[in-house]
């Protein structure tokens, strides 16, 4: 059998059909996704004129920020339109990018402190409640020095901003109740204690130091309030339309290398297959499909399930999502200082991929759920997003 001839032509034809597609993918801006189509169009007349018995300000993975970060900037002007003390901004995980707080004698000590400050300088000159709680990066990426670096950094912010700004505390798994009222409970919780591998404080040490014990103190603490809107507050989500949920979109297998710089759009489509396969090989500990991982979301989602009125809220996926499952409540706010894919799917409820935040809107007979964005075109931010999800 014969070679067919090398045509140039032909090659420059398929060179130009693969740059128009890497063209089209980069150049496209990515749009949100609304399961009910009306809520897009009916943003411009939603509003309230009853005020909240209490806000919630919910900024996910912002370790990667400064002092003049766009979402920075926006939460400072919401904080600066509160007329009363009721609100709080909940920082959900991942604080300081990349390994945590490391010692002072540290090389990257200096950076790292000043990711942290970025975030304290935009909340400490107002006077609601500020609630960091740690994430797998705070752990020093699942490192052996992580349970130093959450202690260290626990130091650090309630030094800044006062006892209880740093839930839980000492590296402890929680849960912690760091709000209560008639209305609603707002629980702490950390994630990255269970998922943890290198050394962490157990039971001499913790109320709650080891799984059963953590499990039961959940449970009971759920069941005590149980007739409040119950407010759950963890770094790691158990539903995710994004990397860490095991759903990978066209850019991700056409640009693999955007895992280690956002930018670096360099067209490797069988390679970005392979790495996305060898990422589902490994079960890295941040991924949903890592034993241990889906061991936690197992054993709370038993639990939680029982209480229709929990809102549980995370970051780790640089997005923004929300989705209801079995009667519950999941929002993803991770997209404080950066952005990764996210994709569509009829069983969520809302999906972006976008700088941004969520904000929670407990009302005397409802919660609201709002979603804002913002970059350097929209600093006075933008709805993209609002709907009463507890009626």
């Amino acid at each position: 059998m014969l070679d067919k001839p090398f045509s140039w032509k032909k090659k420059i034809k398929e060179f130009c059909f693969l740059l128009g597609i890497t063209i089209t993918i980069i150049a496209c801006n990515p749009k949100p996704y609304y399961k009910d189509k009306t809520l897009k169009q009916n943003l411009q007349n939603s509003y309230n004129t009853e005020p909240p018995l209490h806000t919630f300000y919910l900024v996910g993975d912002a370790g990667k920020g400064n002092d003049s970060s766009v979402v920075f900037m926006l939460l400072k002007k919401f904080l600066s339109q509160e007329t009363s003390f009721n609100f709080t901004t909940l920082f959900l995980g991942d604080n300081i990018y990349k390994y945590g707080l490391p010692d002072k004698n540290s090389v990257g000590y200096e950076e790292a402190r000043t990711r942290l400050d970025a975030q304290i300088n935009a909340v400490k000159p107002f006077q609601g409640k500020v609630i960091f709680i740690p994430g797998n990066h705070d752990w020093a990426l699942d490192g052996k020095d992580g349970w130093n670096a959450v202690k260290r950094q626990q130091q650090y912010v309630e030094s800044a901003l006062g006892e209880g700004s740093f839930l839980p505390k000492q590296g402890c798994p929680g849960p912690e109740i760091a709000i209560l009222n008639e209305r609603f409970v707002l629980i702490t919780y950390d994630s990255q204690w269970w998922i943890h591998k290198q050394e962490k404080p157990d039971s001499t040490l913790c109320t709650y130091g080891s799984e059963r014990l953590f499990l039961e103190a959940m449970r009971n603490t759920l069941e005590q309030y149980k007739d409040r809107t119950i407010i759950v507050a963890g770094h790691h989500p158990f539903f995710s339309c994004s990397s860490h949920g095991g759903r990978f979109t066209i850019k991700e297998h056409l640009f693999p290398l955007r895992f280690l710089n956002s930018n670096l759009y360099i067209p490797l489509p069988g390679i970005g297959s392979g790495l996305v396969l060898l990422r589902y090989w490994v079960k890295h500990p941040s991924d949903s499909w890592n034993p241990r991982y889906k061991a936690l979301k197992k054993a709370l989602l038993a639990i939680f399930e029982n209480y229709p009125h929990l809102i549980y809220v995370s970051g780790h996926d640089h997005n923004l999502q929300y989705r209801k499952n079995n009667q519950l409540h999941h929002i993803i706010s991770g997209s404080g200082t950066k952005i990764s894919e996210v994709g569509k799917s009829p069983k969520w409820e809302f999906t972006y991929s976008h700088y941004g935040l969520a904000i929670l809107k407990i009302y005397n007979h409802k919660t609201d759920l709002e979603f804002w964005v913002t970059d350097k075109k929209l600093p006075q931010g933008k709805l993209v997003y609002k709907k009463t999800i507890i009626p």
